[in-house]
């Protein structure tokens, strides 16, 4: 499961019992970040990634994938930002 965490007006979605600090500084460790900016450089903040390639190895499908979570997130915030 996950949760979304609010700080300092920030929002993150992390799993639940995720040790960032270990995760992100250990070995095997995939990490992206991402911008998300809309149609006119509008930009609705970061999508940042981290993945323990050691205990579950990426497959070929891994960047298409993520692309495709931006490319719909970035829609979804456009659409939020232009109102009813």
């Amino acid at each position: 499961m996950a949760e979304l965490r609010v700080k300092n007006g920030r929002y993150d979605w992390i799993r639940s019992n995720f040790d960032g600090g270990e995760a992100v500084s250990g070995e095997n460790v995939f990490k992206v970040e991402m911008p998300l900016l809309g149609r006119n450089f509008q930009n609705f903040g970061s999508l940042r990634l981290i993945k323990d390639a050691g205990r579950h190895p990426m497959d070929h499908h891994t960047l298409k994938r993520v692309e495709y979570l931006r490319r719909t997130i970035t829609g979804v915030l456009e659409k939020l930002a232009a109102g009813p």
